[in-house]
Order: C-alpha cells, then sequence, then structure tokens
C-alpha cells in the first residue's frame, strides 16, 4: 500500500528532522510544505524546510503561510500527483510512534468499507521547557485530530481532494472533518499503544501550551512521571528532548 505524508512547516528547524524520521520509514513518500519565498508583513521567507527537503531527498512545496489551509491544499495537491492509496497528514512539531501506519493498513485490510479516516481522539503533549506532559482529548467532538490523520484515496476522492479551508477564519481540522462527515466514513482509532506526541518549545509564537490548559473544549489529564519517561525515553527512544530546551 502507498501512502504518501504531507508536512507543512515554517521555521520549525529544532524539531523538523524527528518528526520526519518518525514517518520516513513508515510511508512511500513525504512531501514538506514550506514557504521560502513567502513575504507577508514583517514576516519573511524560511529557506529552512526548502534546505531541509533537498538534503534527505524529500518532496517539497513551496507556498505562502497565510492562510494556512491553502498551505496545507497545496501539499494535498502534490501528493494527489502521486497517486496514493492513503494521505497521511502530520504536523511539524508532531511525532507518531512506529507502527502507525501498520496498523491502519491492517484496519483497513479488515474493514470492510473503504472510505477510511483514522487516527486518535487522545493525544499526549509534551512542554520541553517545562519536562510536564498531558494528554487531551475533545468534550464535545468525535472526530480524530489532525496530526496523525491517515485518509484513504476513497475518501478523497469522494471529496475531490479538496479538504482544507482555502479561505482563512476556520480551523483546518474541523473544516475538514465536517465535509468528510457528509459520506459514510469508517473512522478508525489507533490502538491504545500507538502514541501521537506533540512537542511544545520555544519555536511557537504563541504561548499554546497554556492555551491548551485553558481550552474548554478539551479534556485535559497530566501525565505521572512514570509514564512520562516511559514515553520519552522508549517509545520515542531515538528523540533527543533536551535540544528542545
Amino acid at each position: 500500500m502507498r501512502v504518501v505524508a504531507v508536512i507543512a512547516s515554517y521555521g520549525r528547524k529544532n524539531i523538523l528532522d524527528d518528526a520526519v524520521k518518525c514517518i520516513a520509514n513508515q510511508v512511500s513518500d513525504v512531501i514538506i510544505v514550506g514557504s521560502s519565498n513567502a513575504v507577508e508583513g514583517t514576516m519573511l521567507g524560511c529557506q529552512y524546510e526548502k534546505e531541509f527537503a533537498e538534503s534527505h531527498n524529500l518532496i517539497y512545496v513551496d507556498h505562502k503561510n497565510s492562510p494556512l489551509g491553502q498551505k496545507w491544499q497545496a501539499g494535498l495537491n502534490r501528493a494527489r500527483e502521486l497517486q496514493p492509496d492513503a494521505v497521511l497528514i502530520c504536523g511539524s512539531d508532531d511525532l507518531i510512534s512506529d507502527g502507525w501506519v501498520l496498523d491502519y493498513i491492517n484496519c483497513k485490510y479488515v474493514s470492510v468499507k473503504k472510505t477510511v479516516l483514522y487516527g486518535t481522539r487522545e493525544w499526549y503533549v509534551y512542554n520541553a521547557l517545562t519536562d510536564e506532559m498531558i494528554t487531551c482529548n475533545y468534550r464535545t467532538r468525535e472526530d480524530v485530530i489532525g496530526a496523525g490523520r491517515i485518509i484513504s484515496k476513497e475518501l478523497l476522492d469522494l471529496l475531490d481532494w479538496q479538504i482544507f479551508p482555502t479561505e482563512g477564519g476556520i480551523g483546518c481540522d474541523l473544516y475538514s472533518y465536517n465535509k468528510m462527515i457528509k459520506h459514510d466514513i469508517y473512522q478508525m482509532t489507533a490502538r491504545y499503544d500507538k502514541i501521537l506526541l506533540c512537542v511544545k518549545a520555544a519555536w511557537h509564537c504563541l504561548d499554546s501550551w497554556q492555551q491548551l490548559l485553558s481550552a474548554q473544549s478539551l479534556n485535559i489529564s497530566w501525565v505521572h512521571e512514570d509514564e512520562k519517561q516511559r514515553i520519552l525515553n522508549n517509545v520515542f527512544l531515538n528523540v533527543d528532548f533536551g535540544r528542545y530546551k
């Protein structure tokens, strides 16, 4: 099965390498969507993603950084040209554990439906600056979150491969899900031993950690020290989290 990963990124030099390493050996191709030539107000283009893709023999797509939905859609349009069986959407500060894509493939083969959406409703978030970890899930929504989401070709075909908002003002994940649930989709949740870890550190312009903790739409639980160490040192044993501080 041919699965293509799409990662949109801007200035995530410290973690992009680890995010790609977690994905590269699980998929057929990795597409990096960067903004090397974008000039938006005082925001200059960032060359790192382009150079990173070229040095790692990855596919690179250049697109302005805002609206973000347009940027993601540009990566998905490039993925469509590769004629994959499914597309993996993952953020540049998100790490997925080994076997993530294989779990999707195995589940899809036993499913009688082909319009499959795969991912997780519960994810881990690690604050590298304070060495704290939480788990999150939606209070009021049933969809899997955007990071780590795998979408089958059959479902993408139903949507004509247009799953991201082309204008600003609406969240990419919710927009995508609202389009998908209009069809008879089979939504699969990753097994409990498959982990999605979002890493928060100095590359975030906004204090997204505090935004998470105060979000009324999320259930938040603090992760005990033993579980945190298991995830950091065993699940993602090849990642040096200390360099994110």
